[in-house]
């Protein structure tokens, strides 16, 4: 459900905090416009994105990989602008509300935030208690079946 959607919206950049394996991360550069980009962040490099990152660049996707921690997220990436950003790093309430915080900052006008693992039963008290707060700017949500897991995307701009 969530790739049909996100590729409906045709964006040009999109970041990942916290890759680990880069399933997702190769799911959502299928959505990427034609001229798309998209920057993962990890902080510590895994083989798999590695495996990633070679099979992007054989298809035209332009990728860039950063190893370091997101609590540095504007140091790391001080200039670049997203259209979305999908928030998967450490899932502890506190640590995913400072990534929330420090995408807020690296969204273009009208981009998109999103998250993964919302469902309670999944995390309980963790990334769903952000969720929560936040579930008033929902524009997607999607939990499988077996209520684990979960994505959700907002709309920071939304009141």
């Amino acid at each position: 459900m969530f790739l049909p959607w996100l590729r409906a919206r045709n964006f040009h950049s999109i970041l990942e905090i916290g890759v680990r394996t880069a399933s997702n991360l190769y799911m959502m550069a299928g959505a990427l416009a034609n001229t798309g980009t998209i920057t993962g962040l990890d902080i510590k490099g895994q083989k798999p994105a590695v495996q990633v990152k070679e099979k992007l660049l054989e298809e035209g996707i332009v990728f860039t990989y950063i190893f370091g921690d997101s609590a540095e997220l504007l140091e790391l990436i001080p200039e670049q602008k997203f259209d979305f950003i999908y928030v998967d790093g450490d899932h502890h309430y506190e640590k995913a509300r400072s990534d929330y915080e420090k995408a807020l900052l690296r969204l273009n006008p009208g981009g998109l935030i999103g998250f993964h693992d919302i469902s309670p039963l999944k995390r309980p008290d963790e990334v769903d208690v952000l969720w929560r707060e936040l579930e008033s700017r929902m524009v997607f949500k999607a939990i499988r079946a077996e209520g684990r897991c979960g994505i959700g995307v907002i709309d920071p701009q939304m009141v």
